[in-house]
């Protein structure tokens, strides 16, 4: 996932610039600076609805995702979020590969 717009706190610094490429040392940084809203680019022309994927393919994103995340704080929404457009993404790569 790439940021879409600059990260900044709340006196306006800016933390992570737009273009950033999110690793997982990311994450654990915005969950650290108490970061909840993030803009990741393509996000809406990439989602694709759930439904077009079977219940199995689902249940194993979300088992790979929890895997990927367990180290962050889940009640964080901006945790929630990248957690969602992880497994989003994950299904429609393996669609598109497969």
């Amino acid at each position: 996932m790439v940021l879409a717009a600059d990260v900044q706190d709340r006196q306006g610094r800016i933390l992570l610039k737009s273009g950033v490429e999110l690793s997982e040392k990311h994450i654990r940084m915005l969950e650290t600076w108490g970061i909840t809203m993030i803009e990741i680019q393509g996000e809406q022309a990439e989602a694709k609805p759930m439904d077009k994927f079977s219940e199995q393919e689902i249940s194993e994103a979300q088992g790979l995702a929890d895997q990927r995340f367990q180290t962050s704080n889940q009640a964080m929404p901006v945790i929630q979020h990248l957690k969602t457009l992880w497994i989003q993404r994950y299904l429609i790569n393996k669609a598109s590969a497969g």
